[in-house]
């Protein structure tokens, strides 16, 4: 491919995706950088609005969690392509996806010139990069929420229980 059209396959919006939710950054790296070289061909909102309809259809699938067809048709992709959006889905958290999406309107924005003083495509990608990078950091924080809700789940559940014994001792010394 390269040797008739001047550009390997690798570098399409498509393989940038895959490699964003792989969470591969040198390959992001390799293909952000290749769009911000050939802007013109590449424009900005063009590559920024497929990241956003292919995370959004991540969400989608993270977010409802059904299966076959029914998660297919809501999430407007062919049911052929349903187990890799949902292993996408697998590699992101919901608040981790909503850093996401603001990376994603922030670098529109910027892309069509609005509140950046340079629009410069490579700066412009770099937001999005870092917010998929990010992963292990959301996905520990998740992970510590998790552990803390439990906690204070089980805490509850003791306090109703003293409370409950409370009230009894309290009932024996106004009878006795």
């Amino acid at each position: 491919i390269r040797e008739y059209i001047g550009v390997s396959k690798d570098f399409d919006v498509f393989e940038l995706c895959k490699a964003l939710v792989q969470k591969d950054f040198r390959k992001s790296s390799q293909i952000l950088n290749y769009f911000a070289e050939n802007a013109t061909a590449n424009p900005p909102p063009a590559i920024i609005a497929t990241i956003y309809g292919f995370m959004n259809k991540v969400m989608i699938v993270k977010y409802h969690g059904r299966s076959g067809a029914d998660l297919a048709k809501l999430a407007e992709i062919s049911p052929f392509f349903l187990d890799q959006y949902k292993q996408a889905a697998n590699h992101f958290t919901i608040p981790h996806l909503t850093s996401i999406f603001a990376a994603i309107k922030k670098a529109d924005m910027h892309s069509k010139g609005v509140g950046a003083r340079k629009p410069e495509s490579s700066s412009i990608y770099k937001d999005i990069l870092v917010a998929f990078m990010k992963s292990e950091e959301w996905r520990v924080e998740s992970e510590e929420w998790k552990v803390k809700s439990e906690k204070w789940r089980v805490e509850s559940e003791e306090w109703k229980v003293k409370s409950e014994e409370w009230k009894v001792k309290s009932e024996e010394w106004r009878v006795g």
